[in-house]
This record gives structure tokens, sequence and C-alpha cells, in this order.
């Protein structure tokens, strides 16, 4: 896997912290700007392309933990959001509010109260998220040790779900596996060479909807309780794939973290325009 540079990586997670200054009122703008720009900026001003950051076991931070390096690890406990960016991210302790990351590796087994907002080149999740899941990344790995209690969306190369998801799924990407509990609908839309599988464990609480050139793999034990929909992908719905994807990085990581307190956004509006 190509690794992006420091300096890339600078770039693309300030601006994911800018755009939503925007969006406060001008009285709050300062306090944004010390919370979250001002950390951030002097973190990467402080550590080199080689730096590695570790917060120990037993460490307590009681506010946002805000930082940029090569190497980030986080074995100690967070009060408040982590906001990282790094080539590899691992966070081992407990984040009671929101994790977003931008790497070209991300590793979460400690459990996240709150959402859970990344965008890498690999994505492993070992634990439990509190609220929703929101993920950019060309491989995602969801153990049977995690759970996402809210709902998860997704743009991905392949993406293997073995823990259950108390809401939704929505999500584009490749290919697909799905082997446990869902509580409501799942909605998918699948590139080219795409597939569904839903293997023995899985169970759809409601309807079961994807868009794809193949038919669903659907394993001996799979429940779907609800109505299976299958269309075939439109070249409006291809051509539209790279855009869609950049503004889902933005729209879900970005914007909506200044929203996420008050309302929750996901990926079943673009899903649903593009199925109807």
């Amino acid at each position: 896997m190509k690794k992006i540079s420091n300096t890339t990586l600078f770039f693309l997670l300030l601006t994911l912290l800018l755009l939503p200054s925007l969006a406060v009122a001008q009285s709050e703008t300062e306090e944004y700007y010390q919370r979250f720009i001002q950390p951030f900026t002097e973190s990467a001003k402080q550590n080199s392309d080689y730096s590695i950051i570790t917060v120990k076991e037993g460490t307590v931070i009681e506010d946002n933990f805000v930082r940029f390096a090569n190497e980030i690890t986080i074995d100690g406990d967070v009060h408040g959001d982590v906001i990282v960016g790094a080539n590899t991210v691992t966070v081992n302790g407990e984040v009671n509010g929101d994790v977003i990351a931008l790497a070209n590796i991300i590793e979460i087994n400690g459990p996240v109260a709150g959402n859970v907002r990344v965008a890498a080149g690999q994505v492993t999740l070992n634990n439990t998220v509190g609220k929703n899941v929101n993920i950019f990344a060309g491989q995602v790995t969801i153990s049977e040790k995690a759970l996402i209690s809210w709902s998860l969306s997704f743009f991905a190369g392949d993406i293997d779900i073995n823990s259950p998801i108390g809401g939704n799924i929505y999500g584009f990407g490749g290919n697909v596996t799905v082997n446990n509990t869902v509580g409501t609908n799942v909605t998918l839309i699948l590139d080219e060479t795409g597939q569904v599988t839903l293997k023995p464990k899985a169970v759809i609480g409601k309807d079961f909807t994807y868009r794809g050139e193949k038919n669903a793999v659907i394993e001996s034990g799979a429940l779907i309780k609800g109505d299976t929909i299958h269309k075939l992908v439109s070249a409006n719905v291809l051509k539209a794939r790279k855009l869609l994807s950049q503004a889902w990085i933005y729209s879900k990581i970005t914007v909506s973290y200044t929203h996420l307190r008050a309302h929750e956004t996901s990926l079943h509006l673009v899903c649903r325009l593009l199925l109807e």
C-alpha cells in the first residue's frame, strides 16, 4: 500500500477541521479555534515526519486529544474527542467522545462512547461504538468483538461486517459481507464487480436493498425479515461514484462534526436517491 506523506495528511485533516468552523456562529469561532485548530497546528509544528506519540496506559486526558504525527497510539483514556492525523493510528484506551481520524491504517480496539468517523486505507474495529460509524476506506474489518449501537455507513473497497448493528447499514462498496444482526434496513450500492454475501449469522431486521450486477449470496441460516430488492447498477450511478465518494468525506467526517451532538446525518439519503 502506498503511504500518504505526512504533509498531505496534515493539510487534509486541517481542511476537515477548518470547514466546520465556517458553520459556527461568529461568537463561537474563537472558542472553536482554540479547542481544535490551534492544538492541531501546534502539534504539527512540534512533530516531524518520523515522530511517534504514545498516550500511556493509565493516563487520563480530560479534554479533547488533537494531534498530528507519523504514528499515534492511545493506550490511556480520553474523556473528550480524539481528532488525529497520522500514517498509523491505534486506539486501545476508552474514548468518551468521538474518534475522527485520517490515516493509512486505523485500528480501534477500545470502546468509543460517541461516533467513529474515519478515512484510511485500512480500518479495523474491535470494540463497542455508542453511536454511528462512518468509514471511507479501501479495506474494512469490523470484528465480532465490536458492537455498533446506531448505524453504519461506508464507502469501501471490501468490508467484512461481523458485529451487531443496532440501526441501519448504508454503503457503497465492492465486496460486502454481513455476518451478524442488523436492527433495521440494509441498503447497498455495489461497484461493477462487487458482490454482497449474507453469512449464516446474518439477520436483517427489515428490508435488504442492493444495487449491483451480481446476485447476492445468501447462505443457509441467513434471515431477512423484510423485503429483498435487487436492482442493476445504472450508468448514472457509475459516473457519480467518484464525485459521491469525495463529497461523502466532507459530509460525513467534516460538516456533520459541528452538528453531531444535535442531529445525525447518514448516507441513506444518497442511497435512496440512487435506488429510486
